[in-house]
């Protein structure tokens, strides 16, 4: 039941020439701000076409970072969107994605920003390393619960010269 939800409410397939659009738009070294990715266009396929851009992680790296935090700045309460940031946050081979969706949960319904922050500590129970990373993250967070949840993280010592924002 939970797999059929999950692929009812997944992008099946997103408008190739649109995914191609964006890649190159979200690829270059100054690219637009996330709103102009929406402008003339529908939310839904430019949602779609950016969670599949983070989905298939093309080259260079940093286009389906700026696909994650464009789409959840932009539809952080859609469901969809929602769900790919719960995968993106759980699985084990992204934790770049697991921290740039925590970076971006302030635009998210505070109780979903909640859930994907707890889903967070728990990657972070796993890895000291991920835990150093989230905290400061997690510390500067709007909403009160979620940045409380900084102080269960197990945080290793940092190794001189390391500098978070």
């Amino acid at each position: 039941m939970i797999l059929a939800l999950t692929l009812l409410i997944s992008p099946a397939h997103a408008d190739t020439p649109l995914k191609e659009a964006l890649h190159q738009e979200l690829g270059g070294h100054h690219p637009p701000a996330c709103e102009a990715l929406y402008t003339g266009r529908s939310e839904e396929a430019v949602r779609d076409a950016l969670i599949t851009l983070v989905d298939e992680a093309p080259l260079p790296s940093w286009v389906p970072m700026r696909a994650a935090g464009c789409v959840l700045d932009a539809q952080g309460a859609d469901p969809v969107v929602l769900t790919a940031a719960r995968r993106w946050v759980t699985a084990p081979e992204t934790p770049g994605l697991a921290l740039v969706v925590t970076e971006h949960l302030d635009h998210v319904q505070p109780d979903a920003a909640l859930e994907l922050a707890q889903l967070a500590v728990v990657r972070a129970d796993a890895s000291p390393r991920f835990a150093g990373y989230l905290q400061p993250i997690l510390v500067r967070s709007a909403n009160p619960k979620v940045s409380a949840l900084s102080a269960d993280l197990k945080v290793k010592p940092r190794a001189a010269g390391m500098v978070h924002r």
